[in-house]
C-alpha cells in the first residue's frame, strides 16, 4: 500500500511510504512516479513531478510496525500549472506478482499552487540562474489592448525567451505570444487584442556563461505609442544609415526625425520611412557630415500628431564606411545524384548602410545549382541578396544575411568542381545586360517596339552595375514591404525591368513614341 506523507510547495517535496499488505516478504524491482492531478483520477493529462524513481527493494509483511515500511522522498521544481488546488498522486509498479494492484496508488489532497504576481506598469527585478524557468501572473489586464512584456538583462552573456498566455501558464509549445529574437540578452513579447483577466509570463534563461544568480528587469504594461529600442544604436557620419524603430502602437503614417540632444530646434528628417508593423518601422537617414555625439530619435504620427521619443537613443561616432564581407561554407563531397548545400554568409562590416549586394556564383557547369527557392538549373549567374529583416535591399551596419544554394552533380564521373563566389562591385562599370538587347527580345515583339521598351528598361536599371544594384535593391525592398522576402537572380531583375518598361505592371510606358 502507498501513502503520501507530505507534499510541499514551492520547491515541492514528495514523500511516500510503501507497505507490504501480504504475509510473505516481497523482494523485487519497483518504479515510482509522482503526479499533480486536477482531480482524484490519474490520466495522461496529469503533470509529472521530477523523474521516475526505480530501485531494488525488500519489504517485510506489514503488521502496524513502521519499521516494516519503506519510505521514499523526492524533491522537484513545481511544473508550470494553473494556480489552483491539486491532488498529489504516486503510482508504483513492480515486477512482483500481486493479487491487488489497485492499492499501488497513493493520494494526498489540498495541495494549493500559486504563482507570484507582477503588477502592470511596475518594473520588477527578479533573480535567475543559468537554465532556469520562472512563471509570473499579471492580473487585471483589460480587454482589446496591447500587452507588452520586456526583459532587460544586467549581464551580457545571458540569453532569454519570454512567453505570454491568457488564463494558464504558457509552455514552450502552447502560448499566445513569444519573443522573436534568438540568443538575445534583452527580449520583448507582445500580445495584441488582449482578453480581459489574468495573463501568465514565462521567463526562460537559456545558454549562459554566468554561474550562480543574476538579475533581470521585467516590465509588463499596456502599450502606448512609444519607442523602445533603436538598432543599430551607433553609426558613422559617412553616408546613409537605416534605423529600426522598435516600439508599440506605431501608426502607418509616421515621420522619423533625429536631433542633437538639447537642440530640438534642429530636426533632421528621414529620407525614407518603411512601415512593417505597429511594432517595427525602419527609417533611412543621410548622416553625412553629422557632428559626433548623442542624438534623440523621434517618431511623429502625421494623422494624430502624437509624438514618441527615445532620448539619447542614437550615437554618431567615428568608424568606417559600410562594406560587405563574404563567408562561404561549401558542402561535403557529393556522389552522383546526391544533393548538398552551399551557404553564402554576407555581413555589413562597416558603420553605414550598403545596398544588399549582387552575389556571383559560377562553375564549370558539371554541377546543377539553384537557390533553394528556385528550380534546379544547369548554371548560375548572379543573385540579388536580401536582408533577413527590414527593407530587403538594404544591409544596415552590423546586419547580415544568408543565401543557400543546392548543388547536385550532373554527371556520374568522379571530378572536382571549383566554384567562384564573389560580390559584384557596386561601381560605375558597364553591367552585363547592355550587350543583351537582341538576345532578350521576344520573337513576337517587333524590333521598332523593342527599341522603345529597351530604352525604357535602361532608364530604370541604368548603364552600370552601381545603378543596376540600386534598382535591384528597390525591387526587393518593395517586395519585402508586402511580405514577399525573396532573393532574385539578376536575370529576374532585368526581366522585371523589361516588363515594367513594356507597361505590364504600370499600365503605361515610361516613354511614348509613335509606331
Amino acid at each position: 500500500m502507498l501513502h503520501i506523507t507530505s507534499f510541499l510547495h514551492l520547491d515541492l517535496t514528495a514523500a511516500w511510504s510503501l507497505h507490504n499488505t501480504g504475509i510473505v516478504t516481497a523482494e523485487g524491482y519497483k518504479c515510482d512516479t509522482v503526479y499533480l492531478s486536477e482531480d482524484d483520477v490519474w490520466d495522461v493529462m496529469d503533470h509529472q513531478l521530477g523523474e521516475t524513481q526505480c530501485d531494488l527493494f525488500t519489504i517485510y509483511p506489514y503488521n502496524g510496525n513502521d519499521d516494516n515500511s519503506l519510505s521514499f522522498q523526492m524533491k522537484a521544481t513545481a511544473p508550470f500549472v494553473a494556480p489552483q488546488t491539486y491532488t498529489g498522486i504516486v503510482r508504483s509498479s513492480t515486477n512482483i506478482r500481486e493479487l491487488n494492484v489497485a492499492n499501488n496508488v497513493g493520494r494526498t489532497h489540498g495541495l494549493n499552487i500559486q504563482a507570484q504576481t507582477i503588477s502592470l506598469n511596475s518594473p520588477t527585478f527578479i533573480t535567475l540562474q543559468q537554465g532556469q524557468n520562472k512563471v509570473y501572473r499579471i492580473d487585471g489586464v483589460p480587454a482589446e489592448e496591447t500587452l507588452v512584456a520586456t526583459l532587460k538583462g544586467t549581464t551580457q552573456s545571458t540569453y532569454h525567451d519570454l512567453f505570454l498566455r491568457h488564463d494558464k501558464p504558457p509552455t514552450g509549445f502552447d502560448y499566445d505570444a513569444f519573443s522573436q529574437r534568438a540568443l538575445s540578452v534583452d527580449q520583448k513579447c507582445v500580445v495584441r487584442s488582449t482578453r480581459y483577466g489574468t495573463y501568465y509570463l514565462r521567463i526562460e534563461s537559456s545558454t549562459s556563461k554566468v554561474q550562480g544568480n543574476y538579475s533581470v528587469n521585467i516590465l509588463v504594461k499596456i502599450a502606448e505609442f512609444e519607442i523602445l529600442e533603436i538598432v543599430p544604436s551607433k553609426a558613422s557620419p559617412l553616408g546613409n544609415v537605416t534605423l529600426l524603430f522598435s516600439g508599440t502602437v506605431i501608426g502607418y503614417a509616421v515621420e522619423a526625425y533625429l536631433y542633437r540632444d538639447a537642440n530640438v530646434s534642429e530636426l533632421y528628417s528621414a529620407s525614407r520611412v518603411y512601415w512593417f508593423s505597429n511594432e517595427e518601422v525602419y527609417a533611412t537617414f543621410n548622416i553625412t557630415g553629422f557632428s559626433m555625439g548623442v542624438y534623440t530619435v523621434r517618431l511623429v504620427d502625421s494623422l494624430t500628431g502624437a509624438v514618441a521619443e527615445l532620448a539619447s537613443g542614437f550615437e554618431v561616432a567615428s568608424g568606417i564606411p559600410g562594406q560587405a564581407s563574404l563567408l562561404v561554407t561549401p558542402p561535403r563531397s557529393l556522389r552522383a545524384g546526391e544533393n548538398g548545400q552551399l551557404v553564402v554568409h554576407i555581413q555589413n562590416a562597416g558603420n553605414t548602410d550598403i545596398v544588399s549586394p549582387l552575389v556571383s556564383l559560377s562553375s564549370d557547369g558539371r554541377v546543377l545549382i539553384r537557390l533553394l527557392q528556385d528550380d534546379l538549373g544547369a548554371t548560375a549567374t548572379s543573385f540579388q541578396s536580401v536582408s533577413s529583416s527590414g527593407p530587403a535591399g538594404i544591409l544596415p551596419p552590423g546586419s547580415s544575411t544568408d543565401m543557400r544554394f543546392e548543388l547536385m552533380p550532373s554527371i556520374p564521373d568522379d571530378f572536382r568542381e571549383e566554384f567562384l563566389v564573389s560580390i559584384i562591385p557596386n561601381l560605375p562599370l558597364p553591367h552585363a545586360y547592355l550587350s543583351e538587347k537582341s538576345t532578350l527580345r521576344p520573337v513576337y515583339v517587333p524590333e521598332i517596339v523593342w527599341d522603345t521598351i529597351w530604352d525604357n528598361a535602361l532608364m530604370a536599371v541604368g548603364l552600370t552595375w552601381a545603378s543596376f544594384q540600386e534598382f535591384a535593391s528597390d525591387v526587393v525592398t518593395q517586395m519585402s514591404l508586402v511580405q514577399n522576402r525573396k532573393a532574385l537572380s539578376s536575370d529576374d531583375v532585368m526581366e522585371y525591368a523589361l516588363k515594367v518598361a513594356d507597361g505590364l505592371f504600370t499600365g503605361k510606358l515610361v516613354l511614348v513614341v509613335n509606331v
